[in-house]
């Protein structure tokens, strides 16, 4: 797994969206961000009814999907108890 610097792993989760899923690659450590939508259309739809603007995001869930393994999704700043972090570690 490739490590990543903490600030960039803070300023990914600070730019999240409600509706996107943000997952770092173990392989290379890049960010990719995915509408929560695409994955589902990802699942469901052929690529080729897509409109060609959408499908470089339907092909980049694709690739999210079929090889999970190699991603780990980051929390969302909605996934973090600042109240729980502070009673577990002040």
């Amino acid at each position: 797994m490739r490590k990543v610097r903490i600030e960039q792993l803070i300023e990914e989760m600070d730019i999240q969206f409600a509706g996107y899923q943000t997952f770092m690659s173990l392989k290379n450590g890049k960010f990719v961000t995915v509408l929560a939508g695409e994955l589902c259309l990802a699942e469901d739809e052929p690529l080729d009814t897509m409109p060609e603007w959408q499908q470089e995001e339907i092909e980049l869930a694709i690739d999210v999907l079929d090889h999970f393994d190699e991603y780990k999704g980051i929390p969302s700043k909605f996934d973090i108890n600042e109240y729980q972090m502070m009673v577990d570690f002040c």
